[in-house]
């Protein structure tokens, strides 16, 4: 009689859920970004504070980044792309490139040369937000017998005896470097290699050149024509497999679209582009790299006129908000299968007017919620790889869900700690909206709102977190408390217009945990 009841409340319980609507589209890129810690102190003397906001100059790569910056007028180098990789010393190694201040920023309004003189250099930190300082050149000759390069950026190869990569081109025909470690030296591995595999609109190859380790281990690059290239060696030769796969999203036909990123995560390909002229960004997506790229919306942006509702996006742990001019040149640096954190170039006034050469130019680091991201938009399995970090939510709470045998452990980035198992915890198991439902794990209506099933490590009732921790889980029917902030009417922590699992999947889990039945949660892929 007890299991029939039970059973009965549970079936009731599923066939309510299925019948509630359904959840909202998945939110933008720009949503997943995380407060910027504070690493030495926010400045309102250092050079560029007057227009961004007080900043701190020991977040990223400038001059004199360890010791508080310099002031307006005394800035010695332009920074430029920076691309961050973790080496086998377990440092931060950050390649980017830079040019004297002197000669003013280069075209098309700051001089004649400028970034076109531009020299790729190393600069390491022991933490990933910085400081990073410089420890010199990348190398003294390339294939042209000079030091020069641009568009610098770097990949780690899964194998080989020289597993670092450096790429660079623009200035120079583009061209690689390799390396058995992240410090150098460089060995010239020649000219990039490419077939046009009967694509004739793609542009130069080699222009914003950028590159990924795919799902197949393989080699996955694009440029600023916006067509997608395989390759099974570093240095290629890369077939084209696509036209352009940039949707025109700012109707002047994708002839100032540049400075694309690609990677991959959460089971899919993903790029990020940016119009350079009117300072957006956009993100697309696709499953197999090649068909069906997708737009989830703004990426990120710069400086607005007039603001709009995304323009405080970039702020620091504080509350304080920076505004760069132009943030281009946007970099990514993965942890255990997600994005971390981003990389951006971004100058404090405008770059393609003639008051750039007196400003100043570097390169910031910006945590990213990565695994929510991939939870939210990639595939189940990313979820299953454990559930999305936040920025503080573990800290009173313990592990919450890690320990638990129905999880497949959280990831720790920048706060929370989570797992598949469920919510547990005092103090925010499920920090910033991580999954909670697998084998043994709460069944739930919102991500945390339970429906009282518990199981081998879930948590009965609904119990989940504290709301006072930043990132944390609230209680059921409470709001989170600040990531993105968004208010989160359902209690669940999590970006709650972004979860793809409809109402009859809910109930349906929740049936399968009164069931001891281990199923992994469907989600509906765009």
């Amino acid at each position: 009689m007890t299991r029939i009841g039970c059973t009965k409340a549970v079936a009731t319980t599923a066939l309510m859920l299925a019948a509630a609507p359904a959840l909202a589209a998945p939110k933008p890129l720009i949503d997943y970004f995380l407060p910027m810690p504070i690493v030495g102190k926010l400045s309102t003397s250092v050079w560029g504070a007057g227009a961004v906001g007080p900043r701190d100059p020991a977040n990223g790569l400038e001059d004199a980044a360890a010791s508080g910056g310099v002031g307006t007028g005394q800035e010695q180098y332009f920074y430029w792309d920076g691309k961050i990789v973790k080496g086998e010393d377990g440092k931060y190694h950050m390649y980017a490139a830079r040019w004297a201040h002197s000669i003013g920023f280069g075209p098309p309004a700051g001089g004649s040369t400028g970034w076109e003189t531009s020299i790729p250099v190393q600069a390491i930190s022991d933490e990933v937000m910085g400081p990073y300082t410089v420890q010199g050149e990348c190398y003294s000759k390339n294939q042209e017998g000079t030091d020069k390069g641009h568009n610098v950026t770097a990949v780690v190869s899964p194998s080989g005896a020289n597993p670092y990569t450096l790429s660079v081109g623009e200035i120079v025909p583009g061209q690689m470097f390799g390396s058995s470690s992240a410090n150098g030296p460089w060995t010239l591995l020649g000219l990039v290699k490419t077939s046009s595999n009967g694509h004739s609109s793609c542009g130069d190859l080699s222009s914003n050149f950028t590159l990924t380790i795919g799902g197949d281990n393989r080699f996955w690059a694009t440029s600023r024509g916006g067509c997608v290239m395989d390759s099974d060696q570093v240095i290629g030769p890369y077939q084209v497999e696509t036209n352009s796969i940039l949707p025109n999203l700012e109707k002047n036909d994708n002839g100032d679209a540049e400075d694309e990123v690609i990677w991959y995560s959460g089971g899919y390909y993903h790029i990020v582009y940016n119009y350079w002229n009117v300072q957006r960004a956009y993100h697309i997506m696709s499953k197999d790299g090649v068909s069906n790229w997708q737009s989830t919306g703004l990426a990120y942006e710069g400086t607005q006129s007039p603001s709009n509702a995304n323009s405080k996006w970039l702020r620091y742990t504080d509350g304080t908000v920076n505004t760069w001019h132009n943030m281009e040149r946007p970099g990514v640096y993965l942890e255990n299968g997600h994005v971390t954190h981003f990389t951006f170039a971004v100058t404090d006034t405008n770059k393609n007017q003639t008051g750039v050469s007196s400003g100043g130019s570097k390169v910031i680091v910006v945590p990213f919620d990565g695994a929510q991201f991939d939870c939210d938009n990639g595939d189940a399995a990313s979820c299953a790889q454990g559930g999305a970090s936040g920025s503080g939510g573990a800290a009173a709470g313990g592990a919450g869900g890690a320990s638990n045998p129905g999880g497949g452990g959280g990831t720790l980035a920048t706060g929370g700690v989570t797992s598949m198992g469920g919510a547990g915890g005092s103090a925010g198991a499920v920090s910033n909206g991580g999954a909670n439902v697998d084998v043994g794990g709460s069944a739930s209506a919102g991500e945390g709102v339970s429906v009282g099933v518990s199981g081998t490590g879930g948590s009965p009732s609904g119990v989940a977190g504290s709301a006072t921790s930043t990132g944390g889980s609230p209680e059921a029917g409470g709001t989170r408390s600040n990531t993105s902030g968004v208010s989160d009417a359902a209690g669940c922590g999590c970006h709650v217009g972004a979860s793809r699992r409809n109402a009859a999947w809910l109930g349906f889990l929740a049936l399968a945990s009164a069931l001891g039945v281990a199923r992994r949660r469907q989600k509906r892929v765009r």
